[in-house]
């Protein structure tokens, strides 16, 4: 036995052996290994690692920790001594092979690699693995596997590349993805001469399903014409949804000819589907724009707006209809003028390039007041001046003449305003269907006069009988929104539209203005001055005051007063003339009406 001179510590040290004779420092020192084992043993095993020790070339499992068995649902002594081949699906135990014969031919070097193996229950368990080649102690080579659980980080990495790819309501691919691939296939148009053809589906009337049950109805619909139009066309056939009620359809390797079968199919298909809300049912149809991709096809954005104009153009013939853009199509053309000239009405709005003209309206039967009526100009880019009714049905068509109203009323009341109160003066302003129905509407007039409340009483807004009609309980509400205020209304283009007489009691209309295709053959037909003495009696019934337009003769003129029509406005009365001018001659004894669309 190694005696130790306990009077001597400079010999013995802290870690100098116990003396043979003193068993406590024995016991000791075992328990402190055992301390230390345990220590280094739990860390082992409970490390949030999958620790794996394997053999290189049998790829038999010899260790394995605890916390890694509990990850796989095993118990480490079921995992000692079992091949990979039971513990890995074939891509991931080919991953895990291939990196262990690279670390067998680079000892020493560390990889890093994702791969998967399989739980008990046969789910994936993704990880991130670094494996390295081990010399073991009795000179044998192994090989140590280190991998960290990634299944969750992953599943989130995989739920959020989805989600920027798919729509949350209809769950089809979004217009981002959609575009990706259109632009794929717009390539292979062009290297291989391959055919290929895009599709943009608008679900008829869309809005009224909005209206009728909301937004969660309307979510529902898109959600299960996803389904009808997915189950009607072809496996491999992509559908995505592009914004709002549009589905966007891209059929590659089709034809023209089939891609218009198989469009007709699902135009069919959502045809024969009845939608249900709240125990209410609603037939559901949709328009359909096709274009084929070719190779001199520009881009993906020349693709869409073609696709688009053709959809407006199925929309405009009717409801289910399908529509394939050609180059020399008259229906796509004049779509195609009309998104030119919503471009040209975007862009004068942000430059500020519209204008006002004003227009005598002349009192036949005597009467105070001054009469106008403001005219809209469009300023193009050449400072050439153009009429509303060049560019007025493509604002409607994409819903521009809302914003179109407010800057004529702003300008309006702010002209108004400027040139002072006149006991009997009256400004009226014609408004698009669009306004009427925008409950929003009402608010900004109101706000607008709230600090020229005296003006409220010169202002009477102009609203056509289709307009009127179209949305009849909207625009009533919004006449009395304005009604509060004083504001008057006017019934342009009269006689024209539905010629229902019914809502003239029930509405706050105090002027009829007669349209002009009843008042220019007044002097040579005794029909139509007939027909016109009728309108004017009509109106005179009801309490309104009525206004001729388009007055081009003395002979007519002359009619009108026999007839006993209060005012008259047309070219023979006076041409319009920029509005600048009649604020620096301000004495004609007249009333100003504002209006969009004539002129």
């Amino acid at each position: 036995m190694l005696e130790v001179d306990a009077a001597d510590p400079g010999e013995c040290g802290r870690d100098s052996l116990p003396s043979s004779s003193d068993p406590a420092h024995w016991h000791g020192l075992f328990d402190a290994l055992r301390q230390r084992e345990r220590r280094t043993r739990l860390m082992h095993d409970e490390q949030p690692l999958l620790v794996l020790v394997v053999q290189p070339d049998t790829h038999i499992v010899e260790h394995v920790n605890a916390w890694g068995a509990r990850l796989l649902d095993c118990a480490p002594r079921d995992l000692v001594g079992m091949p990979l081949d039971t513990l890995a699906p074939p891509d991931g135990l080919a991953r895990i092979r291939k990196e262990i014969e690279e670390c067998r031919q680079q000892s020493g070097r560390v990889h890093r690699f994702e791969t998967c193996l399989l739980k008990k229950d046969g789910r994936l368990l993704w990880l991130r693995a670094t494996a390295r080649a081990l010399t073991n102690d009795d000179g044998r080579e192994v090989m140590l596997l280190c991998c960290e659980d990634v299944s969750e980080a992953r599943l989130r990495s995989r739920t959020l590349a989805y989600r920027a790819r798919h729509d949350p309501v209809t769950g089809l691919i979004n217009r981002a993805e959609f575009e990706r691939r259109v632009q794929r296939a717009l390539y292979d148009a062009g290297r291989h001469a391959s055919e290929h053809v895009l599709a943009l589906l608008d679900v008829d009337q869309f809005k009224v399903i909005n209206y009728r049950f909301g937004h969660a109805a309307g979510d529902e619909l898109l959600h299960e014409i996803g389904e009808i139009v997915t189950d009607a066309l072809r496996a491999g056939d992509t559908v995505a949804r592009l914004n709002g009620d549009e589905l966007g359809i891209l059929l590659e390797h089709c034809s023209l000819t089939r891609a218009h079968a198989l469009v007709a199919e699902v135009v069919t298909a959502i045809g024969a589907y009845d939608f249900e809300w709240a125990s209410q049912p609603y037939n559901v149809t949709a328009s359909v724009g096709v274009v084929a991709i070719r190779p001199d096809s520009d881009c993906v954005a020349e693709l869409l707006s073609h696709a688009d104009t053709a959809c407006r153009a199925a929309g405009d013939g009717g409801r289910g209809r399908i529509h394939v853009w050609r180059a020399d199509d008259r229906e796509v053309g004049e779509r195609q003028r009309e998104m030119e000239w919503a471009t040209c009405v975007e862009n004068a709005l942000h430059d500020d390039r519209f204008r006002l003209h004003v227009q005598p309206i002349v009192p036949l039967q005597g009467g105070g007041g001054i009469h106008y009526e403001l005219l809209l100009r469009m300023q193009d880019e050449r400072g050439q001046l153009i009429s509303a009714q060049s560019f007025l049905p493509a604002a409607e068509r994409y819903h521009l003449a809302p914003r179109l109203d407010r800057w004529v009323v702003g300008r309006a009341i702010s002209w108004l305003d400027s040139r002072g109160q006149v006991s009997g003066d009256t400004c009226c302003i014609n408004l698009s269907g669009q306004s009427l129905a925008d409950p929003e509407f009402p608010r900004f007039v109101l706000d607008r006069l709230m600090r020229r409340k005296s003006l409220g009483a010169s202002i009477c807004f102009e609203i056509t009988e289709t307009a009127l009609i179209a949305n009849l309980e909207r625009a009533r509400m919004s006449m009395e929104a304005l009604a509060h205020a004083g504001c008057r209304f006017a019934l342009d283009d009269f006689g024209s539209g539905h010629s229902s007489f019914a809502y003239l009691k029930n509405l706050p209309v105090q002027w009829l203005k007669i349209d002009g295709g009843f008042v220019r053959g007044i002097a040579d037909n005794p029909e139509e001055l007939a027909f016109l003495r009728l309108i004017n009696e009509l109106g005179h019934l009801t309490g309104k005051r009525t206004v001729a337009e388009s007055v081009e003769s003395e002979s007519v003129l002359a009619r009108l007063r026999e007839i006993g029509v209060d005012f008259a406005q047309g070219y023979h009365l006076g041409r319009p003339s920029p509005i600048e001018e009649r604020i620096a001659a301000n004495d004609s004894g007249e009333v100003p009406i504002l209006r969009l669309c004539e002129g």
